[in-house]
């Protein structure tokens, strides 16, 4: 985020300069017409977060990271339909960590209908380490390949102004967006995600703190909210691009916890904030885009005087080209239900 407010700090007198000398009538071009393909490299990273609620003799945080240098993926879309998928390049071995095994897998996908964007990314991360004794030589150095944490999320987001501010521009790279403009938004979101491990998610030192998550080993939570927020672009010379993207909102939350010494499940319902936020810049036009872009998604919840935050942020390169694809591409589009919509498998009802 503190990369992202610097670049629009140096950069809006430029764009606002820019701005001023466009004279084309067009905000947004569509280009349904055209399909598109791209490879992409990023640089995630994944935190688990635990931070104590309790007392400040008692507070304490204890943070796992996979050891995660570079994915390399491709994506590809064609009118309202978009899909993306990443693939991890061998790790670099840490030194102080040689026998961490981390794993990784990403897949995303995008669904554009006239009012709202709905969109799905599922993601699943193992082998974990502590990275705070790279920096602190009095911690305990601590590898976790035993850990594993998957979720998938489904969102809908909702633009106030979509004829001002083009997120399949900004994002997917669907659109082009040729004059400055932004919207508010409000967006609906259900996440599910699962987190084991073969003992305690906390070592003994930690969890003398906290009696009930001594022996946790075992989290899943279900996840249903809202959030409201505001989304920009600011264009110069029509093709070159900032962008930046923020909602926050409430969660309703269904958890289950399982342990280790064989005591049973315990389910119950929770709240809890969220948020998201992503910028990109670049270069775009109806055939060539190139943009770097950033996102963080945050999954936050809190049980047994325990907040956990899991934080997945990434920095992408993303290169492009849109071409008219064969006849073949546009008649399967064309019959297929993304095109149709559902109600055209639906029932008609017969007329009296």
């Amino acid at each position: 985020m503190r990369i992202s407010l610097l670049t629009f700090f140096i950069l809006s007198p430029l764009f606002l300069l820019a701005q001023t000398a466009q004279k084309d009538t067009l905000r947004i071009n569509r280009l349904d017409d055209y399909f598109y393909i791209y490879p992409w490299s990023g640089a995630p990273k994944f935190t688990i977060q635990f931070d104590s609620t309790g007392t400040k003799d008692s507070s304490f945080s204890r943070s796992y990271s996979i050891n995660s240098r570079n994915l390399i993926g491709f994506a590809f879309g064609y009118k309202k339909l978009f899909l993306s998928l990443g693939f991890k390049t061998p790790y670099e071995v840490i030194p102080e960590y040689p026998d961490v095994k981390s794993s990784s897998f990403n897949l995303g996908a995008n669904y554009r209908s006239k009012k709202l964007n709905f969109e799905f990314a599922y993601k699943k991360f193992k082998g974990f380490y502590d990275p705070s004794a790279l920096t602190d030589t009095t911690k305990q150095r601590e590898v976790r390949n035993d850990f594993y944490y998957r979720y998938y999320k489904l969102k809908a987001i909702y633009l106030f102004s979509p004829q001002k501010f083009s997120y399949n521009a900004a994002y997917l790279y669907k659109e082009w967006q040729r004059k400055s403009g932004g919207s508010f938004l409000v967006l609906g979101e259900f996440w599910s995600s699962k987190m084991t491990a073969d003992s305690a998610f906390l070592p003994e030192d930690l969890t003398q703190y906290n009696a009930y998550w001594e022996d946790v080993n075992g989290a899943h939570i279900n996840s249903l909210g809202a959030a409201g927020g505001y989304s920009f672009t600011l264009v110069a010379f029509k093709r070159f691009f900032f962008s930046a993207f923020l909602a926050v909102g409430l969660d309703i939350q269904h958890k289950t916890y399982d342990y280790t010494q064989g005591h049973s499940s315990k389910s119950f319902i929770t709240t809890a904030g969220t948020a998201d936020s992503r910028a990109s810049f670049g270069f775009n036009s109806t055939r060539f885009f190139v943009t770097i872009a950033a996102k963080n998604d945050f999954n936050f919840s809190r049980a047994y005087g325990i907040r956990t935050t899991a934080t997945y942020n990434i920095v992408s390169f993303n290169i492009g080209y849109r071409f008219i694809p064969p006849k073949l591409i546009r008649d399967l589009y064309d019959v297929s239900p993304f095109n149709r919509g559902l109600k055209h498998y639906l029932p008609k009802r017969s007329k009296k």
